[in-house]
């Protein structure tokens, strides 16, 4: 630390040596042409700096380095804000303008650039961050997922996981975009069977901005119950070669970029973690190391075409640290926990072709996902006879999708289509110890499926732009069952309502059906025949969703909001084995839905919620946002439970100053009611046939959830400073997570007493059995970071 602090002086008397100018500079064109726009007005808020853009559409502003709020105005067109643009001396402050004109003439009625992304699609629960928002989060740990839980409807299961809730959904229930191409996983660790993992795996030095709408989908968009995560990417670097290199708190990555040529930017990434060698330090019982890639290619071929490739890709290992065996919790560990390997990937092409009012989208790609999960009795690796678990799977889909926005009438029109086709295979063995005794099933399967799906939507302002309606339809089929095949049965209409009823001041509605396909791993269960299991009783999920509530708009740059939703689920798998919503499960690493189920459960969820957000505002910036939320399913009685998900409330409260001298400082509280749990069957699990195979507590499912964990609240503290030298920038940041050392109950672990070599002991009062404890399970400890981004 000391020579952190001597270094650190160096660097800041060194920065204070340059004169500092930077560059803001882009292009302003239409949204639905493409064509550049001369003459519109750029305006830097809070300074005397602005422009005109040229015949081109090009515009550039000499500028000191620094954050700065850019908006663009045309008459004729709806004004446009991009916030927070950094500029710095080495790296320009690039902006793409795309303005939509307007319906109205900006002489007969004020139009103002609204800062939060509303849509007339989707004028109700869209929520927008800005690349520097995701950066600087304080205990986001530069992962989207993490910065995403910050926003109002979207809770978590446990603090050691990026899973999403969103509005008491399951996180199998989300979807994610990158660039308009579906990417399945962003997370390493991936739970199989759900959407959450460990560590985000998108490089956010790429983010340009991203989009989290909880409700009113727009029709292009499919097989989302809960939400659908829009992750927008900046264009690589069109004046030189540069470099991004970073160092946090569990890796170590860079990226490059530049020009090829006139008309085509690159920018790749990549990043290795180093965690292991932490954990390891520390004596931790697992090991987990992970690799990812990322990159993107732009050509604009001229005015009316371009194209963009790219791709996402991770591996990940997570191993047992075999040495860290001296305390009953490293046992319990070593006991209980698989080795997994996956590595994963999606690769895709987006083609526009823009027309006089209007372009088409042509979108391909693929994705895949291979999971490798395996368990040795004791780890003892050298006998076979010691496999008590082994599954692997290889998930595959290749996609294409056809769109078509255009402007007439006055009406917003876009149409499309979706085809995709998947494959789903399986090779699993696994050892049982149940009421047919202990046996063993190998089984290995393939399912492959054609998947398509159809789609339009029509949205108009009216009234002087006072009120916006939307109208969509969509329908989905696929070939794996006659229950899934016609797309009629799958007709999803949705429809959303925005009134300005006094300035400022706005009631949104929307109302629509929404289906998704169950888990790959219900469709792909084989039996020990290598049948199907599930083909014949699994049904697309159905939500009926509505949403209501008002926001104000009481600057520029802020807002307030309060929502209310409303989702009835039906269709929901019942895993049949133990009676249970396939909703209950997704909260831990390794496999869920590997097993027989049948779409008849059913869901209810509401969420009401509370947001004030402050965008960059004479340095300041924050947001408060509280959710109240209720997730209930049924099980095999038929009657309603508390879900996994059923955190009852959630607070965050995050803010943050920029000061003079390019210092930073940011807080977060947070602040999530206890997640329902279920007990254990402790007569069944202490059965020494029983532990020896599964070697973890078995559920008693008679009493599923009627548990709860303590709250949890927890103060991350994150301080930046930045230095702008000559031809290079450095970002030095501390970063500590649970500043002040909450420790949260969480659900206990069961775990047989052991002797002083750590074999579990027999309990001679019940032959048969071990004797057994229940060992509270806390976690939660301060977790200091000092991170440095460089830039040249």
């Amino acid at each position: 630390m000391r020579s952190f602090i001597i270094v650190f002086a160096l660097l800041l008397s060194f920065s204070l040596a340059f004169s500092q100018t930077g560059l803001i500079t882009g292009q302003v064109f239409d949204a639905y042409t493409n064509q550049p726009l001369p003459f519109v007005k750029i305006t830097v808020d809070g300074t005397e700096f602005g422009a005109l853009s040229d015949s081109a559409g090009n515009f550039s502003i000499e500028i000191k380095p620094g954050f700065y709020n850019v908006t663009a105005n045309l008459e004729g067109y709806k004004p446009l804000t991009d916030f927070e643009v950094q500029v710095t001396r080495i790296r320009p402050g690039v902006i793409a303008f795309s303005l939509e004109m307007a319906e109205v003439q900006l002489g007969d009625v004020e139009i103002k650039a609204d800062p939060f992304s509303k849509t007339e699609e989707s004028p109700v629960s869209i929520r927008s961050l800005g690349r520097n928002e995701i950066q600087r989060n304080p205990g986001g740990n530069r992962d989207i997922s993490r910065v995403l839980q910050t926003l109002p409807g979207v809770g978590t299961g446990s603090t050691f996981r990026n899973d999403m809730s969103v509005r008491g959904g399951n996180p199998s229930e989300n979807r994610f975009y990158l660039d308009g191409i579906e990417v399945p996983h962003i997370s390493h660790f991936v739970t199989l069977g759900s959407s959450g993992g460990a560590v985000g795996m998108v490089n956010v030095d790429a983010i340009q901005s991203a989009d989290l709408y909880s409700g009113a989908f727009p029709a292009n968009r499919y097989n989302a119950l809960s939400s659908v995560v829009e992750i927008k990417q900046r264009r690589g670097r069109a004046d030189r070669l540069g470099f991004t290199g970073t160092v946090g708190s569990s890796d170590i990555g860079m990226t490059l970029e530049g020009p090829i040529g006139k008309k085509t930017t690159f920018m790749v990434s990549g990043r290795h973690s180093y965690l292991q060698f932490l954990f390891k330090g520390i004596g931790l019982p697992y090991l987990p190391t992970y690799d990812d890639y990322q990159f993107k290619v732009d050509t604009k071929i001229d005015s009316r075409n371009e194209l963009t490739v790219l791709g996402i890709g991770a591996y990940d290992n997570f191993v047992l640290n075999l040495e860290a065996d001296s305390t009953d919790e490293q046992r319990y560990y070593l006991d209980n926990l698989d080795i997994i390997k996956q590595t994963n990937y999606t690769v895709g092409a987006r083609y526009r072709h823009f027309a006089d009012n209007g372009y088409w989208t042509f979108v391909v790609s693929r994705n895949f996902l291979r999971h490798k999960q395996f368990k040795y009795m004791n780890n003892d690796e050298s006998d076979p006879a010691n496999l008590v678990f082994d599954y692997l799977s290889h998930e595959s889909e290749n996609k294409m999708r056809a769109e078509h926005r255009l402007i007439k009438g006055g009406f917003k029109i876009n149409y499309g289509l979706n085809y995709e086709y998947a494959q789903f295979r399986t090779n699993a063995f696994q050892v049982f110890n149940d009421t047919l005794g202990t046996y063993s099933t190998n089984v290995a399967g393939l399912v492959g499926l054609h998947k398509y799906g159809f789609f339009t939507q029509a949205s108009r302002k009216f009234v002087d732009d006072k009120i916006s309606l939307s109208l969509g339809v969509r329908f989905d089929g696929n070939s794996y069952s006659n229950l899934m095949n016609n797309p009629l049965k799958q007709f999803s209409p949705r429809f959303a309502f925005s009134w300005q009823f006094i300035p400022k001041l706005y009631f949104n509605f929307s109302s629509g059906l929404y289906y998704q396909l169950p888990s790959y791993t219900l469709m792909g269960y084989q039996d020990g025949s290598g049948n199907l299991a599930n083909q014949a009783y699994l049904k697309y999920i159905r939500n009926a969703n509505v949403i209501g509530g008002f926001e104000y708009q009481y600057s520029p740059t802020g807002k307030i909001m309060v929502e209310g939703s409303f989702k009835d689920y039906s269709n929901y798998p019942l895993l049949t084995n133990n009676s249970i919503a396939f909703a209950n499960q997704g909260m831990n690493f390794g496999i869920v839905g590997n097993e027989p189920a049948a779409s008849t459960a059913r869901g209810r969820a509401w969420s009401l919620e509370f947001m004030a957000q402050q965008r960059l505002w004479k340095g300041f910036f924050g947001t408060v946002a509280l959710t109240l939320v209720n997730s209930e399913f049924t099980n095999g009685d038929g009657k309603y439970t508390p879900s996994q998900w059923n955190n009852k409330h959630i607070l965050v409260v995050t803010m943050g100053k920029k000061f003079k001298g390019n210092w930073e400082i940011g807080a977060k509280w947070r602040h999530l009611g206890g997640f329902p749990y279920t007990p254990f069957n402790l007569q069944q699990s202490a059965q020494i046939a029983v532990w020896d195979i599964n070697r973890v507590g078995i559920l008693d499912y008679s009493q599923i959830n009627t548990l709860r964990t303590a709250d949890f609240h927890a103060l991350d503290l994150r301080i930046d400073k930045k230095f702008y030298f000559k031809k290079w920038s450095l970002n030095c940041y501390i970063d500590v997570q649970n500043l002040y050392n909450f420790s949260q109950d969480l659900p206990p672990f069961f775990d047989p007493v052991r002797d002083s070599e750590g074999k579990p002991i027999p309990d001679p009062q019940n032959p048969g059995s071990y004797q057994y404890r229940v060992v509270p399970n806390n976690t939660g400890h301060v977790q200091p970071t000092v991170g440095i981004v460089v830039q040249i």
